[in-house]
This record gives structure tokens, sequence and C-alpha cells, in this order.
């Protein structure tokens, strides 16, 4: 992870965040300009539990080659059964819009096909996204995020669970 400042979402000004009030959302520009780490949540329509098995691998895949794609670090993620968890380090010319555009529209396509069902698979349209300010608040959304099988009573360790990782160690 490239070094980077202090600066967090209760210091960015106000003329670059958008009019919307949840999930906040910055402009491109601004995530730019900011270039922290990110941690991202996006769930499934209605919060259907279905990323589990071959569809978790299917969405857990797409995630990493959207990330290898885009240039960027994808440093951790857990596809919990409603939910998905990552943290992320954009690479300097991209930002969470873009890359969560190409991911979940290629993460639907791929699981509508292995499915054999054409539109069957759906997610929310939007994502809760927060800057990591530091490292040790972003190993805080780290540890958050690989501990959340077990807080969900899905494994007693989180090295249990099938569709973690931690990748801040390779």
């Amino acid at each position: 992870m490239a070094e980077r400042g202090p600066i967090g979402r209760r210091s960015i000004p106000n003329e670059l965040r958008p009019g919307r009030r949840h999930p906040f959302r910055y402009s491109g520009e601004a995530y730019q300009a900011i270039g922290l780490p990110i941690t991202v949540t996006c769930q499934t329509k209605v919060r259907k539990r279905v990323l589990v098995e071959a569809t978790a691998e299917i969405v857990i895949g797409t995630l990493e080659d959207a990330a290898r794609r885009r240039d960027a670090r994808l440093l951790a993620y857990c596809a919990m059964p409603d939910h998905l968890h990552f943290a992320i380090d954009l690479a300097a010319h991209d930002d969470p819009p873009r890359l969560l555009r190409y991911f979940k529209g290629e993460a639907s396509r791929r699981v509508n096909v292995a499915w054999g069902s054409p539109g069957r698979f759906r997610r929310q349209r939007s994502y809760w996204d927060t800057f990591a300010d530091d490292l040790p608040g972003l190993l805080e959304a780290i540890e958050y995020i690989m501990e959340n099988p077990v807080r969900w009573g899905l494994c007693e360790a989180p090295e249990d669970w099938p569709y973690s990782a931690d990748l801040t160690n390779d």
C-alpha cells in the first residue's frame, strides 16, 4: 500500500460531497484526490442468501478479476451469504463507482450464466464505502471483515470460512 496522509471522511470539503444522503458517495475526482484505501459493502437483492458455494466462488473470482483489470490491490474480502465486504487500494486513475459498476455487472452476468437463468441473480444497485484513514484504521477494518462469519455464527475462527481472505501479507 502506498504511503498516504491521514485524510478521512470528516475532512472532505463539502463541495466534493454529492447531494445523496445514504449510501454516501463522493465524486470520482474526490476519490482520486483522497487516494486512500477503501472498504466496500454490497448486498444481494433483498438480502437473499445466495452467496454460498459455487456462487460465492464466482463472485470472489470476479472481484479478483475486477481488481486486476483496474490495477487495484485487493487487500481483503469476505463473501457472506447475503453480502460482500472487501478492502481495496485503488489505482491512482480509478474510483469506486467505475470499479463497482464493472464488478457488479460482470458478477451478475457470470452467476446468471452458471445458473442457466439470465436475470435471476440480482444485487442491490448501490453499496457502502468508507475510507481507511490510516494504517491502524485499515487493519481494524480488515479485522472486522475477516471476523464477520464468526460474528454470524457461521464458523469458529475466521480462517475456517472458505469465502474470505486477508491478502495484506501476500
